[in-house]
């Protein structure tokens, strides 16, 4: 029984050939598609609009006069890969034009205990690639900055160290220093209703990870097919769906969702 659900999968995938799922020159494997998930978060924040309305709303300046528009940012290379860390690549790295002023976006499906040493490579790694070093030696010159922001998605609430130094040995009688510390975006600390009042698409998906660990992941596809979503958002959400809640679903209900949405 096993076999014949992958089979059924990838098949449909395969053979149906639905506009919305095809990339060019992409096949998709059913081990590809229950990795998408994450990914797809990925995909969702690399839109400029998105990131912006994360950032703002992670670093509490959305409202504010100091929010940033969409404008103001632009991705920076983060292909690096720290020395300790060869397989866990940083996720996505913005910067902010004219400013050596950088956000850093982490999404995580389960609590990492090294998170905290882990973002604190990230940010050596990119203050070191941004640093102007004919300006290194000047009293005046201001060093870059790395605004990590941790997007979690997990069942648990998060209970990992957000701060480098409440990781480390103490010597006793001195206080420590928030250092290499990062946002947090707990989806166990916003209600369904916070979520749906959230007018972009990466509330919608983190919906879904909140149904998902209730179990009701099909009234929450039902409700998203009154939404107004575009080419793109409905082929991340597709893929999505496939690569993490299809088993949950079931393949004659994720068709008709398919089909719904498309009109």
């Amino acid at each position: 029984m096993k076999e014949i659900k992958k089979f059924t999968y990838y098949d449909y995938l395969k053979y149906k050939k639905l506009e919305v799922l095809r990339e060019d020159s992409e096949s998709y494997k059913l081990n590809q598609l229950h990795q998408y998930k994450d990914k797809g978060f990925k995909l969702v924040l690399e839109e400029r609009e998105e990131a912006t309305e994360f950032i703002n709303r992670a670093m509490g300046i959305k409202g504010t006069p100091y929010a940033l528009e969409k404008e103001d940012i632009e991705k920076y290379n983060s292909s690096f890969i720290t020395q300790d860390f060869k397989a866990k690549e940083s996720d996505l790295v913005y910067k902010k034009k004219e400013e050596d002023i950088f956000f850093l976006m982490e999404q995580q499906s389960k609590i990492d205990y090294s998170m905290a040493y882990r973002i604190l490579n990230y940010c050596i790694e990119i203050i070191r690639g941004a640093v102007d070093k004919n300006k290194l030696g000047r009293k005046t010159y201001q060093m870059p900055v790395v605004y990590p922001i941790v997007l979690y998605t997990g069942r648990t609430k998060w209970n990992a160290k957000k701060y480098f130094e409440e990781c480390q040995v103490r010597l006793r009688g001195i206080q420590g220093k928030n250092f290499a510390s990062y946002n947090l975006i707990d989806i166990n600390n916003y209600t369904e209703e916070e979520l749906w009042e959230q007018e972009n698409f990466l509330s919608k998906i983190l919906l879904l990870e909140k149904a998902k660990q209730k179990d009701k992941i099909a009234d929450y596809l039902h409700t998203m097919e009154k939404e107004n979503l575009n080419d793109k958002e409905i082929n991340i959400l597709i893929k999505m769906i496939y690569g993490s809640y299809g088993r949950k679903i079931g393949e004659k209900d994720i068709q008709e969702f398919i089909k719904k949405i498309k009109k």
